[in-house]
């Protein structure tokens, strides 16, 4: 199935339920009013405290590491809940749900995002430790006479760094397949989830990319936001499930039965 013919679907499902155009457009108000929110307490701190705007870039500064925590725990934990919701009502308006929306568990859902974040971030941690590597060789090179062993070594570290961060890209772009694979197959054990999905977006990803870009080309005008934004949404979580079914198909063995998973999720 065609992005394209994705965005059509999309399209009339939307027609069919203007209610769940406003959830959708509602991802970008949360998301904006925690980034207004974390805005004002920047603002507020340095008006408070009397400090230069560089010194929120610091990792010394307790106080406002403090407040990030404060705003961005709420935050993302509210992210979380709305995102699967609209996640599972995009899912349910296309028929894509194996099994009732009461059947899920809310629990389930909160483990595999903070398990996907994990994943992201640990993996993500590789790159600085890289940069961080080669800063300190090529510094050490510049103060010895022989520096061009260092200086080698410093090239190398950080063209593992730039690979590593193409890694990382690489495995983001597989995990966003993960909540649409456990609605389709709750009964999997969480841990299982990120492997098949990278398995499953495995040689799709410059696709979906080009697809995606293509779309986001469309939601830029400021006009026409309130319309291509919930289609390319939708578009994105129809074509998510559709590579799923054509994975079962093509012989990945997903699940049992859409009955086995159903009781497995009650």
């Amino acid at each position: 199935m065609l992005f394209s013919q994705g965005t059509q679907f999309a399209k009339s499902i939307l027609q069919r339920r203007p209610k769940l155009r406003l959830q959708i457009l509602g991802i970008a108000a949360l998301v904006l009013a925690l980034q207004l929110l974390e805005l004002a307490a920047a603002i507020l701190y340095l008006k408070l405290f009397h400090a230069a705007p560089i010194t929120l870039f610091s990792i010394h500064i307790v106080p406002w590491r403090l407040i990030q925590i404060a705003i961005m725990l709420p935050g993302d934990l509210l992210k979380i809940w709305y995102f699967w919701r609209i996640w599972i009502a995009c899912s349910h308006a296309a028929g894509m749900l194996p099994c009732a929306v009461s059947k899920y568990r809310k629990t389930q859902m909160l483990w595999l995002s903070i398990q996907n974040f994990c994943i992201r971030t640990l993996l993500l941690q590789t790159v600085p430790l890289c940069l961080f590597a080669a800063y300190h060789l090529a510094k050490i090179g510049a103060a010895h006479p022989e520096s061009a062993p260092w200086l080698f070594f410093a090239a190398q570290f950080v063209v593992m760094a730039v690979l590593l961060f193409l890694f990382w890209i690489y495995v983001c772009i597989g995990l966003w397949c993960t909540p649409f694979l456990w609605l389709a197959t709750p009964q999997l054990p969480l841990w299982r989830i990120p492997l098949l999905s990278l398995r499953i977006m495995h040689g799709r990803r410059t696709e979906f990319l080009s697809m995606l870009g293509w779309q986001i080309l469309r939601t830029l005008p400021l006009i026409t936001f309130p319309w291509t934004f919930p289609q390319t949404i939708l578009a994105a979580v129809l074509y998510f499930h559709i590579q799923i079914r054509e994975a079962q198909q093509n012989g990945i063995n997903l699940s049992d039965s859409p009955d086995r998973a159903c009781a497995s999720a009650s």
